[in-house]
């Protein structure tokens, strides 16, 4: 196959297809490799790793994509970027081809989030045509087995600081005779989470810093001034039992990011950064053992000042006021 003035190749990649869509490819000229483990993910993988050539073209065989239109992405590889994104939803989009739901509400929120929490920079983050360097996806070490591959794939390229663009293309319907195996609410799930789950850093630490700086501060300004009046509203002890109500909140989800920042690493799905190096060196039984300590002196401190209090009020109402 001759594209822009380059030799290619059409690979195929047979997940256990029940038709003659082997005996048609292979008549065609394809080469047609097998994989055993289903999933869109793994077909993809499998075929990735057959590619032959240095730049590698992926697209849907439902007709949806159209395979004619290969020349802006070898134009932007050539000039030097890494992943090639198409973007429906900057191009033309066939009337029928696209459900509504995904055009107004899937793609541009999972898009939306993915940007947010990743910095990929794109618009359309479930295209299912893009193009990409072979030496690229050494670098992208591209995991997942399922649909969820396709945002892994943006994820791991803005991760590895991969150069991405994007060009428009035309989407037209799918010309299946059978429904396809996409399941809007499951495979869109596993895409948020995949997504939510490689940024436990911007997920669950910042705001749980937040949450409990804010909650801390808020408790040492009661401890210090009491009730606070401020003409008809004022802040006291239900004030007080929120703010520390939020430092708890706060430092369960500090926790929770650190382990799934742990856990993604361990896994191999995140190479060591400076921030993952300073999380194993403080993730270690001695140093939670004497963090644990620190704060248990610092409650006993606290119980023991407001039951000496509580006492001397003869074990009635408790309200601190010191003014």
């Amino acid at each position: 196959m001759e594209i822009a003035g380059l030799q290619g190749e059409i690979v195929v990649v047979d997940n256990g297809s029940t038709d003659r869509s082997v005996e048609v490819a292979e008549s065609l000229g394809a080469r047609v490799v097998t994989e055993s483990v289903p999933g869109y993910g793994a077909a993809l993988r499998r075929g990735f790793n057959a590619a032959r050539a240095e730049y590698i073209i992926m697209a849907d065989a439902d007709d949806s994509y159209d395979f004619r239109g290969l020349g802006p992405f070898v134009e932007k590889l050539n000039e030097g970027y890494d992943l090639v994104m198409g973007s429906r939803l900057k191009g033309t989009i066939e009337p029928d081809a696209m459900p509504w739901s995904h055009r107004y509400i899937g793609t541009p929120v999972l898009t939306w989030i993915l940007n947010r929490l990743h910095g990929a920079g794109i618009s359309d983050t479930n295209c299912g045509m893009r193009g990409f360097r072979k030496s690229a996806m050494e670098r992208m070490d591209l995991r997942t087995t399922g649909m969820e591959l396709a945002s892994e794939m943006i994820i791991r390229s803005a991760k590895a600081d991969l150069k991405i663009t994007e060009v428009p293309i035309e989407f037209s319907r799918d010309g299946r005779s059978r429904a396809p195996h996409l399941r809007s609410f499951r495979d869109g799930w596993r895409h948020l989470a995949y997504m939510v789950s490689m940024a436990p850093e911007n997920v669950f630490i910042k705001p749980g810093f937040v949450i409990a700086a804010l909650g801390l501060i808020a408790s040492i300004i009661l401890l210090i001034f009491g009730r606070i009046d401020m003409g008809s509203f004022s802040v006291s002890n239900n004030t007080m039992i929120i703010a520390i109500m939020m430092v708890i909140v706060g430092v369960h989800l500090v926790y929770i990011g650190i382990y799934s920042q742990l856990f993604i690493f361990n896994r191999g799905f995140v190479d060591e950064s400076s921030g993952t190096t300073r999380l194993l060196k403080i993730s270690k039984l001695e140093v939670g053992v004497t963090g644990g300590f620190i704060i248990l002196l610092v409650a006993l401190v606290g119980f023991a000042f407001v039951a000496t209090e509580w006492i001397g009020s003869g074990l009635g109402n408790l309200d601190l006021v010191y003014q």
